[in-house]
């Protein structure tokens, strides 16, 4: 794209960049840029007027896809155990009719009483097992429920959710649970992972609050069925906050640039003219940001070709040799 950019300037020559008047040399200095109308067509300038917003507020927050190693592991334990319990209660079931069989043989003189202690023998040996293996299975969940809580009973179970999260067709987002109350209904969040913004569809677990020992802290849970994340990824997320509105003007992704660290925008203040505007304050909403400082309602945004605009600004900075 550099390629293009300086293919037009050397097309079309320098754009003339003025310095605004500064009186107050706390005040930064605006960077007008001047670019003739058949370059701009040729560069393919395109402009959006900026519009009033309102949205929940937001809390700049990190968050992570949960690690299920542990709980994978839980779910074998759990399974064979269940298995176990379940083969132990029915031996037990067989022991029980039997013994009732053999006493009611016992009554009508039909069998000898030796052979009712030897069936009451089994059955309280069936007893035994089923009662050891009722404990250990009981004693498996509780430990984990103490960590897990309800996602303990999610994957013990057999159903299409823990299906999806075994197959990782789908995975659970935990947020360390902010200061401040959090929306109750949140179906999306905006997240950022190594500079890329995006929305995923989010189901929150709202009954669940698994506790993150390392950070001490309780963990709000989602389940996301995005496939750009992956297990233990770490990101920024945006939480939206309860009751709390922002207001603000929006702008698109695509105008939002930033250089040495600055974010700003390019605003069109004529037919050839455009203000070089930095920003201070924004904040990502879906398509774009919400920026509360230094432009208008109105303003016309450049949303396309910033980056033209930009590499003639940084042209004209260079010094000429003849000078």
């Amino acid at each position: 794209m550099s390629v293009y950019y300086f293919f037009l300037l050397a097309l079309f020559g320098m754009p003339s960049v003025a310095m605004a008047d500064d009186d107050d040399e706390n005040e930064p200095i605006s960077i007008l840029v001047n670019l003739p109308l058949s370059m701009q067509q040729n560069a393919l300038i395109e402009t959006q007027p900026a519009q009033t917003l309102q949205v929940a507020a937001q809390l700049p927050h990190y968050g992570a896809v949960l690690d299920l190693t542990p709980l994978l592991s839980f779910r074998r334990q759990c399974l064979e155990n269940k298995q176990l319990m379940e083969q132990a209660r029915a031996q037990f079931n067989i022991s029980q009719s039997a013994l009732a069989r053999v006493q009611t043989m016992y009554r009508n003189k039909a069998t000898s009483l030796r052979a009712v202690e030897q069936q009451k023998r089994q059955w309280l040996a069936d007893q035994t097992t089923l009662n050891t293996a009722t404990l250990r299975y009981h004693t498996l969940m509780s430990k984990n429920r103490l960590q897990w809580q309800q996602l303990a009973d999610i994957f013990c179970q057999q159903h299409g959710q823990v299906d999806d999260l075994l197959t990782g067709n789908s995975k659970i987002i935990a947020i360390p649970r902010p200061r401040q109350a959090v929306m109750s209904a949140i179906n999306t969040l905006d997240i950022n992972i190594t500079g890329a913004q995006q929305t995923i569809k989010v189901q929150p677990l709202p009954n669940i609050d698994v506790f993150d020992v390392v950070r001490q802290t309780s963990q709000i849970l989602f389940i996301t069925h995005d496939g750009h994340l992956h297990n233990k990824q770490h990101f920024s997320v945006s939480v939206p906050l309860a009751g709390a509105t922002q207001h603000g003007l929006f702008i698109p992704a695509s105008a939002l640039l930033w250089h040495l660290g600055q974010a700003f925008v390019y605003i069109k203040t004529g037919p050839e003219h455009f203000r070089h505007q930095n920003i201070d304050h924004y904040t990502p909403v879906q398509k774009g940001y919400l920026v509360s400082d230094n432009i208008n309602p109105g303003d016309e945004i450049v949303v396309r070709g910033g980056q033209i605009l930009l590499s003639h600004e940084c042209r004209s900075q260079i010094p000429d040799d003849d000078d």
